[in-house]
């Protein structure tokens, strides 16, 4: 069932359903003034329901058309008594404000048909936004993306000629090494007598590093150490013999147990710390010294513990580092790995390191 609503407020009229109306008994009376919802026909309503105002019911009917009738009539009868003002004129501030509190209050409602081209209809519409002339932004954008793409061609070229360059570089270096190897000199068998490090002129020594007291195995060995203890070591086994590590100190003063013994090469001690710290820059001088003197200990401990291998009238260095001129080609680099316990040599192991 189709019913008028004519709204008290605003004085407009619109068309709803029976559903809309709370008070039934409104259908008769026209007079009856009492709540309605303000719905729309055929709108789901929300799910709080739509809003009630007050309003009359005008007319009720089963047919849609006879309902538009009856509403464009009464809203031909009160355009000629009453005109509807134009939105399009110029209000006041307070008329402004007025008219969106009620529309706050109140949503529109409709008060003519849409085939009249009433002015209100009019007013309504909306001025279409100006079309955006996206022709400039395009042509911005490709050249830009030229722009970047030429930039992603010349990284790739020069990726690839540096690739090309370092190939090169790594080629020539392996040849050098290899050649600087093989034209080495063999090394004699060494004892405690002849050690690498057989430099007692202090002169000299203060002009080398610690890579020029080492051999070409025990600097090899020395450069890929973990930790700074570790290359310490490493570098006390390379370049002071093992009597002198069984008999001195690092520093020669006297320790907590009152025993005075006489010190390393304090020169080749200063250039171990050196290439040390500069190796590990976190690691100080007095960590490095501590380190050193352990060393020491435990080698007095173990030759305490073993004895003395000179009885079988047999000089050893315990150390990875000794190189042992055996019949092997000139392109072979050997490295001996001696051990020996209770006054008997337990193995003599000889492993050959060949340089392509």
């Amino acid at each position: 069932m189709y019913v008028l609503i004519k709204w008290v407020k605003e004085n407009q009229v619109s068309v709803g359903l029976d559903n809309f109306v709370k008070d039934k008994k409104m259908l008769k009376d026209p007079k009856r003034i009492g709540l309605v919802e303000h719905g729309a026909v055929g709108v789901k309503p929300p799910k709080c329901g739509w809003k009630a105002f007050p309003a009359q019911i005008l007319c009720v009917n089963e047919s849609l058309g006879e309902i538009k009738k009856v509403e464009r009539q009464w809203i031909d009868a009160h355009k000629m008594a009453t005109p509807l003002k134009s939105k399009t004129t110029v209000d006041t501030e307070e008329d402004r404000i007025s008219q969106s509190d009620e529309e706050d209050e109140t949503p529109q409602h409709q008060t003519g048909d849409d085939s009249n081209g009433t002015p209100e209809h009019d007013s309504i519409c909306t001025p279409k936004r100006p079309k955006r002339d996206y022709n400039n932004d395009i042509k911005e954008l490709e050249e830009r993306l030229k722009t970047k793409e030429k930039e992603i061609r010349r990284l790739r070229r020069l990726n690839f000629q540096m690739q090309e360059g370092l190939a090169g570089t790594i080629t020539k270096a392996v040849k050098d090494a290899i050649q600087a190897a093989q034209s080495a000199p063999s090394h004699p068998v060494l004892t405690s007598n002849t050690h690498v490090a057989t430099l007692n002129q202090t002169g000299d020594i203060m002009n080398k590093s610690v890579t020029d007291l080492m051999n070409p195995v025990a600097l090899d060995h020395a450069q890929r150490c973990e930790s700074y203890k570790k290359l310490t070591r490493t570098l006390m086994d390379s370049i002071f013999s093992l009597e002198e590590m069984t008999t001195c100190s690092v520093t020669g003063k006297k320790g907590v147990v009152g025993e005075k013994r006489k010190s390393l090469d304090l020169e080749k001690v200063q250039l171990v710390i050196d290439h040390v710290k500069k190796t590990y820059p976190g690691i100080g001088g007095t960590e490095i010294k501590v380190c050193m003197a352990q060393k020491l200990k435990d080698l007095r401990r173990r030759a305490e513990r073993n004895g003395d291998v000179q009885d079988h009238k047999v000089e050893l260095r315990h150390t990875y580092f000794d190189i042992i001129d055996t019949t092997c080609n000139r392109n072979a680099m050997d490295r001996a790995y001696i051990k020996h316990s209770n006054k008997k040599l337990l193995c003599c192991t000889v492993i050959a390191y060949r340089l392509q």
